[in-house]
């Protein structure tokens, strides 16, 4: 957190003499939007708090839509990177990728089938975020790229595989299988220079970075981008 510091002397009236003059070039008098000026904008809430337990993120891929293996590790450690910067979980309660992908090393062909408590429990995980990637998209609109995911998230128990959010009719269709949160991610539109060979693989990389911080986001307070359409 950082320290507060003392105010200038003067450092008020200057504000206000802002403020007073952005209010006669718009033309407003509504008090709401000097509340709005002062405050700034209103944050998102959080749908759901995470327990301060052991937590393993574990990001499925079945069809490479991110088209890199190594990218939902990228999603997993960036769940990670915002649940400890935001104060959500401290660092020893969030299980290493690295952990998760030897784990995966040693089980091979049967990673796939196990279950999520089991592989939770056997990293003496408590909780388990899981993120499915039902699907990504770059959009190539000539010269502009817009990429887009649909994402699925849940939260286990690791000990008894019962889900812990969302809860059955929360957010989700009650009759949906598998029943997760879900919802879209996207960058802005840009271009890339695809003359460069490994240019496409980047802005998947951004994208995978995109929905590790989106997820993230569910589970704390935040402010939203002033553009929505801008990620």
């Amino acid at each position: 957190m950082k320290q507060q510091t003392a105010s200038r002397p003067g450092r008020p009236v200057g504000l206000a003499a802002l403020l007073l003059a952005v209010l006669s070039v718009a033309g407003c008098q509504e008090p709401g939007f000097l509340a709005h000026v002062i405050a700034g904008p209103d944050q998102v809430k959080a749908l759901h708090t995470l327990e301060l337990v052991p937590t393993l993120v574990i990001v499925d891929d079945p069809r490479n839509a991110l088209g890199d293996p190594n990218y939902p590790a990228v999603v997993g450690a960036n769940v990670g990177h915002h649940l400890k910067e935001n104060q959500v979980l401290e660092a020893p309660l969030i299980v290493s990728q690295d952990h998760l992908s030897a784990l995966a090393v040693r089980l091979g062909d049967r990673y796939p089938t196990t279950p999520i408590d089991r592989i939770g429990s056997r990293l003496h995980a408590e909780q388990v975020i899981h993120v499915l990637v039902r699907s990504v998209s770059m959009q190539v609109a000539g010269a502009y790229y817009h990429p887009t995911a649909m994402v699925e998230v849940k939260v286990i128990d690791a000990g008894t595989g019962a889900r812990l959010f969302p809860k059955a009719g929360e957010y989700t269709d009650p009759q949906a299988t598998p029943p997760g949160l879900n919802f879209s991610i996207e960058l802005r539109h840009q271009t890339i220079d695809t003359n460069r060979r490994h240019a496409p693989s980047m802005l998947a990389r951004s994208l995978a970075e995109r929905i590790g911080l989106e997820v993230a986001q569910v589970f704390y307070d935040h402010v939203p981008p002033e553009d929505s359409s801008v990620k």
